[in-house]
């Protein structure tokens, strides 16, 4: 555990191996690959560790926790749910696991059970699942409630970033754009290792119809890891794509904004693969970005790239199969060749 802690993870790796060939049955071993493996972002490793541990230990709160919250990242709301509720019958007063548990409602499109679950555990006397209560109002469209909980929580804790990062999406939902981007810029000042306010400030961005490419230079210059700033740059594409989407034909330069929107969020993504080239569902993104402006021969080159670092991607090998049936331009292929980079 030093050497996963030290950020060690092949090392760890290892020593999870050995001591799981001297014992085959160490859960507390089993359970640690599980933790490395999700690390690694070996999803399907990590769940079939995560689960020979809860077989070995089937009222570990850790297993059960751990497989929630493994199948929850993995858009399994439903299953995820199950294990929650198996860890709180264990732990009733974890507040991670009461939170996932809410999460998962919310994601299975629930959210007023997920709200009427935590009210009645009285989240109000925690501020992390105040801050929940809060987020589900949000997504409710209660923004006056939801606004009331967050100030609740800076009455307590008047740095929460998480606290201050709401209100400042609240004021942007109410098109109250002056407030939202001076927030936001406090908040990267305060914390500029943290993505939420680079999401919002880049979705001001955005709104405003200006600034665009500013938008996307701010991420880059960020203080942030590379996957930060990759995931970052890949909300910001996701923002331009909605406004490619949501142009109005009855607009007169119809064709114009929304090509002008595709080139924005395609130039993000390829942003994003730049600064983490090693990340398969990146340039899987990237691949389908590609593929709906047509440009099947980059879009190709990109899924075959994510199959290199994981080749497991179901998804992946189905956009590849109809990449293979599509009528590829030769002049694209030639195009593609002579230019030699990797987009």
């Amino acid at each position: 555990m030093q050497a996963m802690s030290a950020g060690q993870l092949d090392l760890a790796e290892q020593l999870e191996r050995n001591a799981l060939k001297e014992n085959p049955n160490d859960a507390i071993a089993l359970e640690g690959l599980a933790i490395i493996y999700s690390q690694q972002e070996k999803y399907d490793e990590a769940i079939t560790a995560a689960k020979q541990a809860l077989q070995l230990n089937p009222n570990s709160f850790s297993n059960n926790f751990n497989l929630a919250e493994l199948n929850l990242s993995l858009d399994k709301p439903a299953t995820a749910l199950r294990y929650y509720n198996k860890a709180l019958q264990i732990n009733p007063s974890s507040v991670p696991a009461l939170i996932g548990k809410a999460n998962s409602l919310t994601q299975l499109g629930n959210p007023l059970e997920a709200l009427d679950f935590l009210e009645k555990i009285n989240a109000g006397n925690n501020p992390q699942l105040q801050l929940q209560l809060a987020k589900i109002y949000f997504s409710l469209g209660d923004m006056d409630q939801a606004e009331a909980t967050a100030q609740s929580i800076l009455r307590e804790k008047s740095n929460d970033y998480q606290a201050k990062l709401l209100i400042a999406q609240i004021s942007f939902e109410r098109r109250n754009l002056p407030a939202a981007i001076l927030l936001a810029d406090e908040l990267i000042k305060s914390d500029p290792t943290k993505s939420g306010a680079y999401v919002l400030l880049s979705e001001c961005f955005v709104s405003t119809h200006s600034g665009l490419y500013n938008a996307i230079d701010l991420v880059k210059s960020a203080k942030q890891s590379a996957t930060q700033k990759s995931y970052v740059l890949s909300k910001l594409a996701q923002a331009f794509d909605r406004q490619a989407i949501t142009t109005r034909r009855s607009d007169p330069d119809y064709l114009e904004k929304k090509y002008a929107w595709h080139t924005l969020a395609e130039e993000c993504w390829r942003q994003a693969v730049l600064v983490s080239p090693n990340d398969a569902e990146l340039r899987y993104k990237y691949a389908l970005d590609l593929r709906k402006s047509r440009k099947f021969v980059e879009a190709y080159y990109q899924i075959n790239k994510s199959l290199e670092l994981n080749p497991n991607n179901k998804h992946a090998l189905l956009i590849k199969s109809k990449l293979k049936q599509s009528k590829y331009d030769l002049f694209g292929w030639l195009r593609f060749y002579l230019d030699g980079s990797d987009k």
